[in-house]
């Protein structure tokens, strides 16, 4: 294993842009030259933009799918000749809600509740056994 410093602190390199980078990269002791990280993020252009089309999750996956326009899609491909034939399709908001997820001390919180919740029963029930069994003194 061996360091060597990037190409582009050499103007003569293919890779120099114009400034130079003093990165040292530890590499195999076989390599001859290496390009630091950052000047490769320099040098690659940035990911392209997703395109939007409007259109709901999974309709290329839908045996027929009709836009608002009138397009016809059999499972995502257009089909011209029935341009305007068929009704568009309903969308359907799904609404699914996550589930929140069980911790530990959500479990420990609610045996907790639980037991209380049925110590206070008793004592209440205990109560009313005191009340009704007393016997009043003439």
């Amino acid at each position: 294993m061996k360091y060597l410093t990037c190409q582009n602190n050499d103007p003569t390199s293919k890779y120099f842009k114009g400034r130079q980078c003093y990165e040292k990269v530890l590499v195999d002791e076989f390599s001859k030259a290496v390009l630091c990280w950052k000047c490769t993020a320099i040098m690659t252009p940035p990911p392209e933009e997703k395109k939007i089309s409007g259109y709901p999750r999974g309709w290329k996956f839908m045996s027929e799918f009709v836009d608002k326009i009138g397009n016809v899609y059999h499972k995502g491909e257009l089909q011209p000749e029935l341009f305007g034939t068929l009704q568009p399709s309903e969308i359907k908001e799904s609404s699914k809600k996550r589930k929140k997820k069980i911790t530990l001390d959500d479990k420990i919180e609610n045996e907790l509740s639980k037991r209380i919740s049925a110590d206070k029963s008793k004592k209440l029930a205990n109560k009313l056994v005191k009340k009704t069994t007393r016997t009043k003194r003439s």
